[in-house]
């Protein structure tokens, strides 16, 4: 074999283990190339499969389920059963609670007015410790002592009642007899309220200098 012939084998060698290397690593980079996106795609599903289980979780402790309100206990509605409320026990509330702002109109018919326009009243004076009973015509006031103090009738009531804005009359007897007084200093109205004759307890008239109790709605019961 010649110089020439040897070469050229060996060059034939040469290229054919070099193209064998080449493939070897074409082929090892492509394997770590198809291996990488199946590690990744397998743990994404894992963690999009559960993100809505658990917020679904969260959702249900969160917000759980009520029943609807029935429109029978919606809000100044009483519900079927509940007892009847006494408007009178509100009436006796509300008056308990009155003042010289909180005073409602008094509104009596001609005929109430012409038949209860005086009353006597009970005054103790709590610094003199002394008492007296007086009379009073709706309208007028009458001193008390020489401090300045005068009392003032300012309506007679025969059987008290209140709607949502004013006081009125059941009937035109003294079944319920209420009067409202106002006490005066001077030129000044220091409490204003209302004294009955049988519900003490819900008097309105507060004063720490007097005390005043309701004798009789009149002069002269008529």
């Amino acid at each position: 074999m010649s110089t020439k012939g040897i070469f050229f084998n060996r060059n034939i060698a040469a290229a054919v283990l070099l193209s064998a290397g080449l493939v070897f690593t074409v082929t090892g980079c492509g394997e770590k190339k198809e291996k990488a996106p199946d590690t990744g795609s397998a743990a994404q599903p894992v963690a999009v499969a559960q993100a809505p289980a658990a917020l679904q979780s969260a959702s249900n402790q969160a917000a759980p389920m009520t029943a609807p309100m029935d429109a029978k206990h919606a809000i100044g509605q009483k519900p079927e059963g509940h007892p009847p409320v006494d408007a009178s026990d509100v009436s006796k509330h509300q008056v308990a609670h009155a003042g010289l702002k909180g005073q409602k109109e008094v509104r009596l018919s001609d005929a109430v007015k012409s038949k209860w326009k005086d009353a006597k009243v009970k005054v103790v004076d709590n610094v003199s410790k002394q008492s007296s009973v007086i009379s009073l015509k709706v309208g007028s006031s009458v001193d008390l002592g020489k401090d300045g103090f005068k009392l003032k009738l300012d309506a007679v009531v025969p059987d008290y009642a209140m709607t949502a804005t004013t006081i009125e009359t059941r009937s035109n007897e003294a079944r319920n007899p209420a009067v409202l007084i106002t006490l005066y200093s001077g030129d000044k109205a220091v409490t204003k309220g209302w004294i009955f004759k049988t519900m003490t307890d819900f008097n309105s008239f507060k004063s720490d200098r007097f005390g005043v109790e309701l004798e009789a709605p009149a002069l002269k019961l008529k």
